[in-house]
């Protein structure tokens, strides 16, 4: 009964990530035929002129950090080693891989497509590749690309926490669109790298685990 339990479970989870690849590879998508990004960022920008808005887009900006996330996940890998918890301290490891590899991949993408970020005003697509100016490091979005790559790996080994993981990681990239720090269009790029490194990164870990029985 278990076995079937969880194997019902795993295909509600594969439905459900995969509806939401669909929707946001649409939306990336419609990004060059309709000019809806302006329009949403026309209307979401205010709110990062108010107090309560300014500390929104800067929560999202150090809270989504790839840098000040690593660090309590080292922190409990520390603790796991102290304790000799061998099973979180796994977990943890395949959290910071997943983040780092995430960040890094985003940053080497950002660099070749060389996107214009919002604040320069040059419209939804403009690119310059391999610019080393940061203005032109807009797609995708690395805080959440991080953020939703941690958001995956911890949701597989903690998924009563699942609303918890990725609720914070949707409102990084909100943080990040309401700075003008990215279009949606790039939040959603990070978005799907995201979980497609955390999901390899899970898929690697549970390798491991098997080889090592």
């Amino acid at each position: 009964m278990k076995s079937a339990t969880s194997e019902n479970h795993n295909h509600r989870v594969s439905i459900l990530a995969g509806t939401v690849i669909l929707l946001l590879a649409a939306g990336i998508v419609s990004t060059f035929f309709i000019p809806w990004e302006r329009l949403l960022l026309e209307t979401v920008q205010p709110l990062g002129d108010t107090f309560a808005g300014a500390l929104f887009v800067q929560a999202a900006k150090y809270v989504g950090n790839g840098f000040y996330q690593a660090i309590p996940v080292a922190i409990l890998m520390f603790l796991a080693w102290r304790k000799r918890n061998t099973e979180l301290f796994r977990r943890m490891l395949a959290a910071l891989y997943a983040v780092a590899a995430s960040g890094i991949i985003a940053n080497i993408l950002k660099f070749a497509i060389g996107k214009a970020r919002p604040g320069e005003k040059l419209g939804n697509w403009h690119m310059i590749p391999f610019s080393t100016a940061n203005d032109f490091h807009s797609f995708p979005s690395g805080h959440t690309t991080t953020s939703f790559a941690m958001a995956w790996v911890l949701s597989v080994f903690y998924p009563r926490m699942t609303p918890v993981f990725f609720g914070t990681a949707v409102l990084i990239g909100l943080g990040r669109i309401t700075g003008e720090s990215h279009f949606p269009s790039d939040v959603m790029g990070g978005a799907l790298l995201g979980m497609a490194a955390g999901w390899l990164t899970v898929k690697y870990y549970r390798l491991k685990m098997e080889t090592n029985g």
